[in-house]
């Protein structure tokens, strides 16, 4: 930034971070564009950032299984257009919920079997954080919830497969159906 003889605050540089991950490469890149994108100006804004810098699909499919769990439809319905904006694949989409979903399985079954939270993040190679929503998610749901999630998850994967149905279809009927 500053060979570009640009600023930046403290608060937009966290909402930078937040948005941008931790994965060096894309920070970089989403950098690149933001200094591209504040061309002619002095000083990087938080508002800046949030035009141009989109946050992690990652992320996003955490706050979509969040939302499923909550039952938040809008909430579904939201991240998951946000997502189709950023033009990320639906099939994508579909595989990263099923893992988020059986990680929340593995959790239960691993809490069955008396491992601690200590154990649980070396199991899944976690930090303290994450586990903590790990559990969280694990505690949130009945297993009757997370098997009837998984089994449409999975039948839904199998149609998009076969042709039966559209991936982008499929995925939106997949949520507007759930409650």
């Amino acid at each position: 930034l500053e060979k570009q003889h640009l600023r930046i605050d403290a608060n937009a540089l966290q909402v930078f971070v937040g948005r941008a991950g931790s994965d060096r490469e894309t920070l970089f890149h989403e950098l690149d564009k933001l200094i591209n994108y504040a061309y002619g100006n002095e000083e990087i804004t938080a508002e800046m950032i949030r035009e141009v810098v989109y946050k992690n699909p990652e992320d996003h499919i955490y706050q979509l299984v969040n939302a499923v769990i909550e039952e938040d439809k809008q909430m579904m319905m939201t991240i998951y257009r946000e997502l189709l904006e950023a033009n990320i694949d639906p099939m994508w989409m579909l595989g990263a919920i099923i893992a988020k979903f059986q990680e929340i399985l593995y959790t239960k079954e691993l809490l069955r079997m008396n491992f601690k939270y200590e154990d649980i993040m070396r199991y899944f190679a976690a930090s303290k954080g994450r586990t903590y929503y790990i559990l969280k998610n694990a505690n949130s749901i009945s297993d009757n919830q997370l098997d009837y999630y998984l089994a449409k998850l999975e039948d839904l994967d199998q149609k998009i497969k076969t042709g039966q149905i559209d991936k982008e279809i499929g995925l939106e009927l997949f949520i507007l159906r759930l409650y």
